[in-house]
């Protein structure tokens, strides 16, 4: 029994780097996503030029860096014994990313504005409050 005690509080420490990682990875998120709403505002002053980066920056980069941050919340959870709130918020963010890009080239704007909002407070929630686990 205590061999099987030492292994899992090797694991817990072997995994403790994922923690900042997912901080940073989340936080890098939220700088996205204001640099997205600057430029969503960029464009309603008629710069087409802001419109074009808002769809490509919001269809690659932001999904790009929520699929990271998902990997590395699910990754601080399961193997990293970390709380699995942060991988359902990733999650959640995500699935609201995909509802983000439709509503954002149907021009659903009623939508798509809140939803930015809910990526932009789920990631500085993340980014905020993921703590360390407490080693065993």
């Amino acid at each position: 029994m205590g061999a099987d005690v030492q292994t899992t509080s090797k694991q817990k420490n072997r995994w403790r780097w994922i923690n900042p990682v997912v901080r940073i990875g989340a936080t890098l998120q939220v700088a996205v996503v204001v640099v997205q709403a600057s430029l969503a505002g960029l464009s309603l002053t008629g710069s087409r030029e802001a419109l074009v980066w808002h769809q490509r920056i919001g269809v690659e980069g932001i999904t790009s860096f929520a699929l990271i941050v998902l990997l590395l919340a699910v990754l601080n959870w399961r193997p990293g014994h970390g709380p699995a709130w942060p991988a359902l918020v990733a999650l959640v963010a995500m699935l609201a990313l995909f509802l983000q890009i439709e509503t954002g080239f149907a021009r659903t704007q009623g939508v798509h504005l809140p939803t930015g909002v809910l990526i932009f407070g789920a990631n500085l929630v993340i980014a905020l409050r993921v703590r360390p686990s407490r080693a065993a």
